[in-house]
């Protein structure tokens, strides 16, 4: 994979407002936000399943208060 260039794309979800409620308190509970929890579990997964696609050397997910 390409080295990180320091450009920053964004990925859209849409969810029922359900799920998006009970996210947002389960962030505040983990004191972290919603957009650093999902890059955390989207790169994990990523990096377990297509290892090939995913680069080391891009920065780690950034969490409040850990």
């Amino acid at each position: 994979m390409a080295e990180s260039s320091g450009k920053i794309s964004q990925v859209h979800v849409r969810v029922p407002t359900e799920f998006k409620k009970a996210l947002k308190i389960f962030c505040v509970r983990e004191g972290t936000t919603e957009q650093a929890w999902l890059s955390e579990l989207i790169e994990n997964e990523l990096r377990k399943k297509a290892p090939d696609l995913w680069s080391d050397k891009l920065p780690p997910t950034r969490r409040i208060g850990r």
